[in-house]
């Protein structure tokens, strides 16, 4: 009988080949693991302060008033006064300068107090369409620092005295030699005076005028004034032999509602003994107390005579802005 003959052993064996195929490999060695990354160094902490060495230098265009309220300015011997035109403070632009003025015994306590300090002036040189710029820091319903503009010879060519702000300026229409004067018409502040280049400054509605007033002549307005107490200060004027008060606008001064009253052109006395005279009639003891207490206040230093007193026009022009 034939015998049968089953491939068994060729089918296992093609199996187990096929196993070992999909195996691809498998007794090889295995791969390692990428390295660990080292962790960043610690960031050290920001200084808490730093050291500075080296000089520090004040710009040039900054100044500061000579005759400050400031105690410590006695002390160190930078104090000289500058109540006048002819003891103007020379200054150069650009400029920015803190100051002080006062009337008497108003504000803090300190060199001015007493005797007080009611002008201060700089003479410097300008060119047309710079704006000499003031700025007070006390509260304008209290207090009134008004800004003025006048020749080497002591007329006045320009103003700003406006009421119930803090700010006055003074544009210049024509290149020269001028004296800024600052002025307390009431009270006592801290103030910066700025002039900047031709065209920097903003708007500015006062300008100086094209030809300085002739010697003799006063350029005034009217402040704010009840109609009797008006009557007293153009009789004090005339009494002072300066002619022309009647003319003045208080009425419309007095009206709240009203535009700014217009400056009218009073006539003053050109003789010397009738100035003084006038002087006396207008300041009435309150000048000669405030001269007498600055010069004993610096005598020390040797103050120039007359340093302490206002003088011929412009003492009545003063004098009478402060009516």
């Amino acid at each position: 009988m034939p015998r049968l003959t089953t491939p068994i052993g060729t089918s296992c064996l093609l199996l187990l080949l096929s196993l070992l195929g999909a195996c691809g490999g498998g007794g090889g060695a295995a791969t390692a693991p990428p390295p660990a990354t080292a962790p960043p160094p610690a960031t050290a902490p920001p200084p808490s302060s730093f050291n500075l060495s080296g000089r520090l230098t004040a710009a040039t265009s900054n100044a500061v008033d000579s005759d400050t309220n400031d105690v410590n300015q006695i002390n160190q011997g930078g104090y000289r006064v500058n109540d006048t035109v002819s003891t103007a403070q020379p200054v150069r632009t650009p400029l920015l300068l803190t100051g002080t003025v006062n009337r008497v015994r108003t504000g803090p306590e300190g060199n001015n107090f007493v005797p007080g300090d009611e002008d201060d002036y700089f003479a410097v040189d300008l060119v047309a369409g710079q704006v000499v710029e003031l700025e007070f820091a006390s509260d304008p319903n209290e207090a009134d620092i008004d800004l003025y503009l006048f020749s080497p010879g002591g007329n006045i060519v320009g103003s700003s005295d406006g009421i119930d702000t803090r700010f006055e300026c003074v544009r210049v229409r024509t290149s020269g030699r001028y004296v800024i004067n600052v002025f307390a018409f009431q009270r006592a502040s801290i103030y910066n005076l700025r002039v900047g280049a031709p065209g920097s400054a903003g708007n500015c509605a006062n300008s100086t005028a094209a030809a300085a007033a002739a010697n003799g002549v006063l350029i005034a307005k009217g402040r704010p004034l009840a109609p009797t107490d008006a009557a007293q200060q153009v009789s004090r004027l005339q009494a002072a032999g300066i002619k022309g008060a009647q003319a003045l606008d208080w009425g419309r001064a007095a009206d709240p509602a009203a535009a700014d009253a217009m400056p009218v052109l009073l006539s003053v006395p050109t003789d010397a003994t009738q100035q003084a005279q006038a002087r006396a009639q207008l300041a009435g003891e309150n000048l000669a107390a405030r001269a007498q207490a600055r010069a004993r206040r610096l005598a020390a230093q040797a103050a120039p005579a007359g340093s302490a007193e206002d003088a011929g026009t412009v003492g009545l022009l003063k004098m009478s802005k402060a009516l």
